[in-house]
């Protein structure tokens, strides 16, 4: 149903059978698939830039040369929409690789804990999460020319964002130090602390996936609607072709941007108190 209203779409905006066809096409669909996926893909900054670029000259061109003008306010609002869609994925992008750093905390301290419990002393021991984390390095390396351990683990945990927990790590580390106590004995403790807020820091992401995708469907519905009705009426014609749309367009995109942004401050909130 969706697919037969686009001819009286294209028809009703004046550019059935010329390039500003293609063009209305690429727009809405690129429109969709960003809105609905902007919380879960993510761009790199760089392409992030060579896409505003793009749009500039884009713009630029059909303004020169009166290619679909009427095209172009609607085309503004739909690249600002773009660039907060492309924040939004680079955000989630660094959510998703903090869960994964977090993930590999996590085994690098039950690999130090077990070496440890095993017998081995803390040099050799300090080796093993290698394996697991790479960034890892910057412990051992302080540890072979003498230098303080908890403060390269620190330094390690603000480096990289979903590293935190290497500060309880340090913190254990000169427990054992000042206090004498086991260091295989304290690390198992936190591994297992670690490993129990991880388990309560998944079951809250997955709580607060469902509110972000309803979110994203909230959205994406008024577009659906007008591709729908368009066959009844010419209501995108209005919308992309008047002034008056033009402003409902404005006013709906941003209402639709504020309404994400919201949902999205809230679940930060939410995981920050989690974690």
């Amino acid at each position: 149903m969706v697919l037969g209203a686009a001819p009286s779409m294209l028809e009703a905006l004046g550019c059935e059978g010329t390039a500003d066809g293609a063009w209305c096409v690429g727009v809405a669909i690129a429109a969709v698939v960003l809105v609905t996926t902007a919380p879960t893909i993510a761009f790199r900054r760089r392409r992030g830039r060579w896409a505003v670029v793009a749009g500039a000259v884009v713009v630029l061109w059909m303004a020169a040369t009166g290619a679909g003008a009427r095209l172009i306010v609607p085309g503004v609002v739909l690249s600002l929409l773009v660039l907060v869609a492309w924040r939004w994925r680079a955000r989630a992008r660094r959510r998703r690789r903090a869960v994964e750093v977090a993930a590999r905390v996590r085994e690098c301290c039950e690999s130090l804990s077990g070496e440890l419990a095993a017998g081995l002393p803390p040099g050799p021991a300090l080796e093993a999460p290698l394996a697991v984390w790479a960034p890892w390095r910057q412990v051992t390396a302080a540890h072979r020319v003498g230098g303080s351990v908890p403060d390269a683990l620190r330094q390690l945990a603000s480096a990289h964002p979903g590293a935190g927990d290497l500060r309880q790590v340090a913190a254990a580390w000169e427990l054992t130090q000042h206090a004498g106590a086991a260091l295989a004995e304290s690390l198992a403790v936190v591994a297992g602390d670690i490993a129990e807020k991880q388990v309560t820091r998944a079951l809250v992401r997955t709580e607060l996936a469902s509110a972000r995708s309803t979110a994203r469907l909230v959205v994406v519905l008024p577009v659906l609607t007008l591709a729908v009705g368009s066959g009844n009426g010419n209501p995108v014609g209005w919308l992309l072709g008047s002034p008056g749309g033009w402003l409902c367009l404005a006013a709906g995109g941003g209402l639709a941007v504020a309404g994400l942004g919201w949902i999205e401050a809230i679940a930060t909130a939410v995981e920050r108190e989690s974690g």
